[in-house]
């Protein structure tokens, strides 16, 4: 026999409002809100320095479409020689776009 421990409610996480066109992420940025128009670029923190299975989520939250012919769009870098799902870059195009990556803690971004 055991017990069963429930536990109800909301849990929050730390939310970084980006204004400006760039930013690198730090370590307690759990979700971005990007309210920069134009062209954003973000850096990943190494993935050596983040503890396995951190997440990260960002969300447009100022241009309904970003595209990169547009230079609108939101363009994701990993720090070093890191990867984000084996590209050194990523770029985020698209309407009201959003994106969540977890980090392997080694060398990895993932985008899930």
């Amino acid at each position: 026999t055991g017990s069963v421990n429930i536990v109800s409610g909301a849990f929050s996480r730390h939310y970084f409002k980006l204004t400006s066109n760039s930013h690198t992420v730090t370590a307690y940025d759990a979700i971005i809100g990007v309210s920069a128009s134009g062209y954003v670029s973000i850096t990943l923190p190494a993935a050596n320095g983040t503890k396995s299975g951190t997440q990260v989520i960002i969300k447009d939250e100022y241009v309904s479409t970003r595209s990169k012919v547009g230079n609108t769009h939101i363009a994701l870098t990993g720090s070093g020689s890191d990867k984000i799902d084996h590209q050194a870059t990523y770029d985020i195009e698209g309407d009201s776009v959003s994106i969540s990556l977890y980090c392997d803690g080694v060398s990895k971004w993932f985008i899930y």
